[in-house]
């Protein structure tokens, strides 16, 4: 029997699992980053449009054996 390992899927503004430290993943940089990037250090993207997005793509496209991504994650935008 094969065993599949899924990925962790990050939507933009979730919330890093494991660390010590709290940090977000924002879409447009591809980086873990502090929560003031989503308000003020950061303002060369709409950051409530990626969100929209990427809840969008992960509801309708990404949901599958290959990626998991938990039910109930922190997520900055959200």
């Amino acid at each position: 029997m094969e065993t599949t390992i899924s990925t962790r899927h990050y939507v933009h503004g979730d919330e890093q699992e494991g660390t010590a430290g709290r940090l977000f993943y924002c879409r447009a940089c591809d980086l873990f980053v502090s929560g003031g990037h989503f308000f003020g250090e950061c303002s060369c993207h709409d950051h409530h449009r990626l969100y929209r997005s990427e809840s969008w793509a992960w509801e309708h496209a990404y949901r599958t054996a290959e990626f998991f991504r938990p039910v109930r994650v922190y997520n900055i935008i959200a």
